[in-house]
């Protein structure tokens, strides 16, 4: 339940045998979620890659379509239920390749095809997001003015952004934009209003096509001096991908250091960059083109500082 909350998970996914289904929610009631066009959406998807395998399909729906009685619920209901998460349990295989203990011989195939599934599943969520995708955002002295910088990935989608300040004297936190800032990536602003004798913390703030908005921040700045960046790191550009990747993260000083990608096995595929990184935002591609499908961590280690996020590699 702490993970659930902790990272907001858009989708999941939960393996169990036997009996080639692909189950949605709700398995309580012999009913339907608000959001079973999308389920069935995923679901597609998903069984595609099955049927490459399989030559057939898996049975999909909730508890009453496939399995055809109720249960106490299960994974996908609470995810849902709980935090709208697209859940759902895949229940693998069929008694004839041994039910609950599946023979040796169907251990590889199995991976294989599910591995092509969460790509597919994957992929699915990538290409149908929309919104903004924060690729940096940074914020520096400029003569004795603040100047802001930020980019987002090639894949958002926005209708505009705003900033607003907020000074290290407890004065509150105000917009500093008079009109909605639009335009082509990447993006520049000068804060006429900054005064040097002040340290300030900014923060972004990116409004999509639907109205809905989501924030950035703080970038905080010393009075004249100096900037305090956040040690991150963002997602690459693109994701998924085929061959170049771009890696971007910042980190709050300069630091040695290493960026590099592994497959699920923990195995270290590819070093990305390897430190001194300089402070503030660095960049960095790899071509990853010889990777076959999968899924992939990257992970930056900086001083003392470290995080991984996930890409997805799809030929």
């Amino acid at each position: 339940m702490g993970l659930a909350e902790s990272y907001g998970f858009i989708s999941a996914i939960s393996f169990h045998s036997y009996g080639e289904y692909i189950l949605k929610p709700w398995s309580y009631i012999d009913d339907y979620t608000d959001d079973d066009e999308l389920f069935d959406d995923m679901m597609a998807v998903m069984n595609e890659q099955i049927y490459e395998h399989l030559g057939h399909y898996y049975t999909t729906g909730n508890s009453m379509d496939t399995l055809h009685y109720l249960m106490n619920g299960e994974f996908s209901d609470y995810m849902y239920g709980e935090f709208t998460t697209l859940a759902v349990t895949v229940e693998l295989n069929s008694s004839g390749q041994g039910g609950f203990y599946p023979d040796e011989y169907w251990i590889e195939p199995t991976c294989e095809m599910m591995n092509d599934v969460l790509i597919a599943w994957a992929s699915h969520f990538y290409d149908d997001a929309t919104g903004t995708e924060i690729v940096y955002f940074t914020g520096e002295w400029n003569e004795r003015l603040v100047e802001l910088s930020w980019d987002v990935s090639e894949r958002s989608t926005f209708a505009g952004f705003n900033l607003y300040r907020e000074p290290g004297d407890g004065s509150g936190k105000t917009l500093i934009n008079e009109v909605l800032i639009t335009g082509e990536p990447p993006f520049k602003y000068l804060d006429t209003e900054s005064s040097p004798a002040l340290s300030y913390d900014y923060y972004l703030e990116a409004l999509d096509e639907s109205g809905a908005t989501t924030s950035y921040g703080p970038v905080h700045l010393d009075a004249l001096g100096g900037t305090k960046t956040v040690f991150a790191l963002y997602p690459t550009r693109p994701n998924p991908a085929r061959d170049v990747v771009a890696f971007g993260f910042t980190v709050p000083e300069a630091t040695d250091g290493e960026l590099a990608v592994y497959d699920i096995t923990g195995r270290k595929v590819e070093t990305v960059a390897e430190g001194p990184f300089d402070e503030g935002y660095n960049e960095y591609t790899a071509d990853l083109s010889d990777l076959p499908s999968g899924i992939y961590v990257y992970r930056l280690v900086a001083g003392t500082d470290s995080a991984a996020k996930k890409i997805v590699v799809n030929r």
